[in-house]
């Protein structure tokens, strides 16, 4: 079965992400695309380039997704989320990017998840180490970048320093290094455009309050509700199994668990955030915390007889979403 499949170590099963995000997106080619949410920040506007030609933003979005489930798997087996190496979060990831970009196709936010996955990777790879500027210095520089990519994601430069706080013995550095890594994307940025005469263009936010900011559940087909359900579910009994670790998880596993903790609480803040104010539920934002945590709960899907019934719910749904939006289903 699937399940069994991609919990198995065989590493060429990651060839076989970019060909379902290519499945999955076959839908948007011949289809018109959905809007990208007005989040009221400029990032969007730097892939307005690719609307010239008929298949670019597709193209950019295949790439996206398949480069964000590559990574996001690599992230989850070199940090032993599982003792072994498994392939379920990449393609967790790859399914539920494609679905929720028929929500909102938002090229920036995919790409701020690219980035974010790098930062985190970085800051979860110090240990005990004696020294780890360059850890931190690399890691709140990709966090930075999210951040420039996708505003909201400002909250995990905070996170950066909380996960030092955790790990590491006090050292002025080490949050000096990584606070000036993390806001000099937005310094090359405003150089850039300063550079192009184009400062009226240098702001983040031009937010207002929402007052239906619950619409992404009262606005949604029936089939998507159920998704959100299976998702929401999933998340809930996924994070103890990531919290308690087996006892075939090792001491830095363990620790390692606490560190991703404190950026899955920032992740969710600032999609909550950002959807009491914009009244938009961004939730391709939230892609990454989903795919590890609930890549943990069904790589252990021996020891949990609902795991694997929630699982193909799960898949099922995504798959009638798909076939939804291609307009050979209505529900």
């Amino acid at each position: 079965m699937l399940l069994r499949l991609y919990t198995s170590s065989q590493p060429l099963l990651l060839i076989s992400l970019p060909v379902l995000a290519a499945a999955g997106l076959l839908p948007f080619v011949f289809l018109a695309l959905p809007e990208a949410p007005a989040l009221g920040h400029p990032a969007p506007e730097w892939f307005a380039f690719l609307y010239q030609w008929k298949f670019g933003p597709v193209t950019a979005a295949w790439l996206l997704v398949s480069l964000g489930a590559l990574r996001v798997n690599v992230l989850f087996n070199r940090h032993e989320f599982y003792p072994s190496a498994v392939y379920i979060p990449g393609l967790i990831y790859t399914i539920s990017a494609v679905v929720l970009l028929q929500r909102d196709f938002s090229l920036n936010v995919l790409l701020a998840n690219v980035c974010a996955i790098a930062g985190i990777d970085t800051v979860m790879r110090v240990s005990r180490q004696t020294r780890a500027l360059s850890e931190y210095f690399r890691g709140g520089f990709w966090l930075g970048c999210a951040a420039l990519c996708y505003p909201p994601f400002l909250a995990l430069g905070v996170a950066i320093w909380v996960s030092i706080i955790y790990l590491r013995p006090f050292s002025w550095r080490e949050y000096a290094v990584s606070a000036l890594a993390f806001v000099s994307p937005f310094v090359w940025w405003a150089a850039v455009l300063y550079l192009n005469d184009n400062t009226d263009r240098l702001w983040l936010f031009e937010w207002q309050r929402a007052a239906a900011w619950w619409t992404v559940w009262t606005e949604s087909p029936i089939v998507f509700r159920i998704l959100l359900i299976l998702m929401a579910v999933s998340l809930a009994l996924g994070l103890p199994r990531l919290l308690f670790p087996t006892e075939r998880a090792t001491n830095k596993a363990r620790n390692l668990a606490g560190v991703f903790l404190v950026f899955l609480i920032f992740f969710f803040l600032t999609v909550t955030a950002s959807a009491k104010y914009t009244g938009v539920w961004n939730l391709t934002a939230l892609l990454v915390p989903f795919s590890l945590v609930t890549g943990v709960w069904y790589a252990h899907y021996r020891y949990s007889l609902f795991a694997p019934f929630v699982f193909y719910a799960w898949l099922i749904s995504s798959a009638l979403c798909i076939v939804q939006y291609a307009g050979l289903l209505y529900l």
